[in-house]
C-alpha cells in the first residue's frame, strides 16, 4: 500500500464512532511508520477503543496518541493499556475528558511504568478517584522525562493526592501539573 510511510494521521473532531473505527482499525496495522495518531472528539467509546487497541499493538514508532473526548470508559482503557504496553516510544498520551475510572487508570498505570520517553500524560476530567491516583502514582516514579501531567477533575481526595505527591517529587523535568 502507498500509506505504509504515513507518519501522522489526524482525524480529530469528526463523527467516526464505532462503525468508522472498525474500518479505520483495519487500515491502521499497515501504518508501521505512524508517529502521531489523533482521534480526539470522535465518540468512539469503549467498543471503538477495543477495536483501536487491537490495531495499534505493532505501531512501535508511535510517539503521540490523542484520544481526548471519546467517551472511553474502563473497558476501553483496559484494552488500550494492554495494547500500549510495548509502545515504548510514546512521548504523549491524551486520554482526558473520557469516562475512565479507577480500574482503567490502574491498567494504564501498569502499562506506562517503563515508558521512559513519556513527556505528556493527560488523564484529566475522568473518574479515576483515589484508587486510580494511587495506582498511577506507583507508575510515575520511572517516568523521568515527564514534563506535563494532567489529572484535574478526577475526584482525587487526600489519599490519592498524597500518593501522587510522593511519587512525583523526583520528577525533575515536570513543568506542569
Amino acid at each position: 500500500s502507498n500509506l505504509t510511510k504515513l507518519q501522522k494521521l489526524d482525524l480529530d473532531n469528526n463523527q467516526i464512532s464505532v462503525i468508522g473505527m472498525a474500518v479505520i482499525g483495519n487500515c491502521i496495522p499497515i501504518l508501521t511508520q505512524l508517529q502521531q495518531l489523533d482521534l480526539r472528539s470522535n465518540e468512539i467509546g469503549d467498543t471503538g477503543s477495543i477495536v483501536l487497541a487491537e490495531s495499534i499493538t505493532n505501531l512501535t514508532q508511535l510517539q503521540g496518541l490523542n484520544l481526548n473526548d471519546n467517551e472511553i470508559g474502563n473497558n476501553g482503557a483496559i484494552a488500550l493499556a494492554d495494547s500500549l504496553i510495548n509502545l515504548t516510544q510514546l512521548q504523549g498520551l491524551d486520554l482526558g475528558n473520557n469516562l475512565i475510572g479507577c480500574s482503567g487508570a490502574t491498567e494504564i498505570g501498569n502499562s506506562i511504568v517503563n515508558w521512559t520517553k513519556l513527556q505528556e500524560l493527560d488523564l484529566g476530567s475522568n473518574q479515576i478517584g483515589d484508587t486510580g491516583a494511587i495506582a498511577l502514582a506507583n507508575s510515575l516514579t520511572n517516568l523521568t522525562q515527564l514534563q506535563q501531567l494532567s489529572l484535574n477533575d478526577n475526584q482525587i481526595g487526600n489519599t490519592g493526592a498524597n500518593a501522587l505527591a510522593s511519587s512525583i517529587i523526583n520528577l525533575t523535568n515536570l513543568q506542569q501539573l
